[in-house]
């Protein structure tokens, strides 16, 4: 299961054109060490978005609700 979902995410469509057309905010929580999805990548999509809420967690790879709990749990909080 856990090797099917994540070639499921792997090679899923892109779908950043919702991110520019999305009438509501979004909440981005990146890692600036994030070895999955690249700083860059996640800048990019930064900017695809109307309203873009944007937390960057240093000292943090991709699973940032994990290694900074309470930066996330507040930042979602404030969302």
């Amino acid at each position: 299961g856990v090797i099917f979902a994540t070639k499921a995410m792997r090679d899923r469509p892109d779908r950043s054109a919702i991110l520019s057309k999305a009438p509501y905010p979004i909440q981005y929580i990146i890692g600036k060490e994030d070895q999955s999805i690249p700083l860059e990548k996640s800048l990019e999509q930064c900017y695809l978005a109307n309203e873009a809420h944007c937390l960057f967690l240093g000292s943090c790879g991709h699973m940032g609700m994990f290694e900074h709990e309470l930066a996330v749990r507040h930042a979602l909080e404030c969302f």
